[in-house]
């Protein structure tokens, strides 16, 4: 309410709106459209963070990712999608302050945007560096949002391979976020994102534990990605097809396992520990009064 509302003007100097969500509930509106410039006018500054499907356009991804899990207009949550993307970017298209991504893809949908990479804790999830795989290594995959992340292209792959004893597969569900880091580190090879064509924070979490992340990530966010860090993501690429194939390759080559592992390691410390969060945050928290 109108209480709230003041609280937050006269406390804060700067506000983030996370995902186009609002600050003051439902009292200005809907959505964080009529918030914007009553904050502005009483001298607090204003960025917005988008996270993926706040802002993700579904046509476009369509159009320009094969594994796109948009490419069935018919489909009602993608229906739903198109629509409040497309809302988000009528908002945006009316302001001129701080955009943020969390995520590298989003600057497709959003070039004027600064990439604010997604922050873990790499003591959290520290492992063993793998100096190789086992004949038979234990691939995990936890799909969050199971249609996002592409499992059903993957998981025929994975079970196939499991049962012909080239793998033993895992699905990770239900387990408490505290139990994670014991799952990944009981793994060999996490099989992550296939079909956004991006990374996020699961990748991050399970390169952190030294295990050997599989996923599908579009040229252009490893482009992205080495632009801005002098990095190149070691997320090992694979698609549905190809999977199979990569998995054999790396249980051969004990060498570029061990690389991999520690490239994964100091990708997470130096690209996703806060530091870099920090310098993208840094400009926007400079700016003072209206």
């Amino acid at each position: 309410g109108a209480d709230h509302r003041d609280y937050v003007c006269a406390t804060f100097t700067h506000v983030v709106i996370e995902a186009g969500r609002t600050i003051f509930g439902r009292t200005l509106g809907g959505d964080c459209g009529p918030e914007i410039p009553v904050m502005r006018e009483l001298g607090l500054q204003v960025a917005v963070l988008t996270h993926g499907s706040d802002a993700r356009i579904p046509s476009r991804h369509a159009r320009r990712e094969p594994y796109s899990p948009f490419r069935d207009v018919t489909d009602p949550l993608t229906a739903k999608l198109e629509v409040t993307a497309q809302r988000y970017h009528d908002l945006l298209a009316v302001y001129d302050g701080t955009v943020l991504v969390s995520t590298p893809d989003m600057l497709a949908d959003l070039p004027r945007a600064a990439w604010c990479p997604v922050v873990i804790d790499p003591a959290r999830w520290r492992g063993p560096i793998l100096t190789g795989l086992p004949a038979r290594p234990v691939v995990v995959h936890a799909p969050s949002k199971a249609a996002l992340k592409g499992t059903g292209l993957i998981e025929p792959v994975l079970e196939a391979l499991d049962a012909a004893g080239v793998i033993t597969y895992r699905r990770l569900h239900g387990i408490p976020s505290e139990h994670m880091p014991a799952a990944y580190r009981e793994a060999d090879i996490v099989a992550d994102q296939f079909s956004l064509g991006s990374y996020g924070v699961a990748a991050c979490e399970a390169m952190a534990t030294g295990r050997i992340v599989l996923g599908h990530v579009s040229d252009d966010v490893r482009h992205t990605v080495r632009s801005a860090t002098a990095r190149d993501l070691p997320v090992v690429e694979a698609t549905p097809e190809t999977m199979a194939e990569v998995i054999r390759d790396l249980v051969r080559d004990s060498t570029r396992v061990e690389q991999i592992s520690r490239a994964g390691l100091d990708f997470v410390h130096q690209v996703h520990d806060g530091r870099m969060a920090v310098d993208a945050l840094t400009p926007f928290l400079a700016k003072v009064g209206a």
